[in-house]
């Protein structure tokens, strides 16, 4: 139930990457490639309307003799990430449903990977592996496990079961693969669904149509969490402010114009437009919100 692409590196090693999965010199990347001209995460593995992805990142990868930022993986193909370091797509592994968690007032969520469930300050589930979880959710051998904290339990997932965690009740759900992705990355698309973004202090879901897209951290989060708590248009100087405070007033811009560009190549891989945050040509920045769209403000 865990679609994933089989690649092989030049030195002859197989690598299984599932949705989610990292390409780069992160040493959690599922596929590690150490090359100085390699980006720590320089490409992501999605799944995207029934069919596995590798979505530039950090840096472009070229096949067929062309640089590319998006590709739809398939067994024969030669992918190359510098001129002389190339990898091989032996095996696109494809389920007809993936697994998924019904978790009490959330949407949901289709595993990827480590992900926690955390209680503070509200009922989430995140990426990796956090502390503060009360239960964590990883797959091992194609075989995805929940390990409970309280008590250190570990048990299987099976769909249809539940169980209740920390007075929240759990239930393990197949989700058909083509509802499983972000679906198709044309702009029309993008716009054509709403997005419902629930906005933490330094943690921002995005969904649509119930499904987890996007899990962000750090500055990109913060700024998108400061824009959902000024409701309106905000001089960039103020924004700038508020994320970094007490740094000299000539570094504002730039810090600002380098996280803009971090946040729109991480909704551009999720397939959440790219103009969630809009300048209005006067100095100012805003969350442009469609119709449909919904914010819920936890910070």
């Amino acid at each position: 139930m865990v679609p994933f692409a089989t690649l092989r590196t030049d030195d002859g090693v197989l690598y299984e990457v599932p949705h989610g999965g990292i390409v780069g010199r992160l040493g959690v990347a599922a596929l590690p490639l150490h090359d100085a001209r390699v980006s720590e995460a320089h490409a992501l593995v999605s799944l995207r309307g029934g069919a596995l992805k590798l979505l530039a990142l950090r840096g472009r990868f070229a096949f067929d003799g062309r640089p590319r930022t998006e590709l739809t993986l398939a067994a024969g193909q030669r992918i190359h990430f510098a001129r002389d370091l190339g990898v091989d797509v032996v095996a696109v592994h494809l389920p007809q449903s993936v697994l998924g968690l019904r978790v009490d007032g959330l949407p949901v969520q289709i595993l990827s990977g480590v992900t926690s469930l955390v209680c503070a300050p509200r009922p989430a589930l995140v990426q990796g592996h956090r502390e503060e979880a009360v239960a964590v959710f990883w797959n091992r051998d194609q075989v995805w496990q929940v390990r409970v904290q309280a008590d250190g339990g570990l048990q299987a997932l099976r769909p249809g079961e539940g169980f209740e965690v920390a007075g929240l009740g759990i239930e393990a759900v197949r989700v058909p693969l083509a509802q499983a992705g972000p679906g198709a990355t044309r702009p029309a698309d993008r716009i054509a669904a709403p997005l419902h973004i629930v906005s933490g202090y330094d943690t921002v879901q995005i969904y649509r149509d119930g499904v987890l897209l996007l899990t962000l951290g750090g500055k990109p989060a913060r700024l998108l969490a400061e824009l959902v708590a000024f409701d309106g248009p905000v001089a960039w100087a103020v924004l700038a402010g508020e994320l970094w405070r007490g740094a000299p007033s000539h570094k504002l811009r730039r810090n600002l114009d380098q996280t803009l560009l971090r946040l729109r190549r991480k909704l551009d891989a999720a397939g959440v437009r790219t103009d969630l945050v809009q300048p209005d040509g006067a100095g100012s920045l805003a969350l442009l919100r469609l119709p449909g769209d919904t914010v819920d403000d936890r910070s």
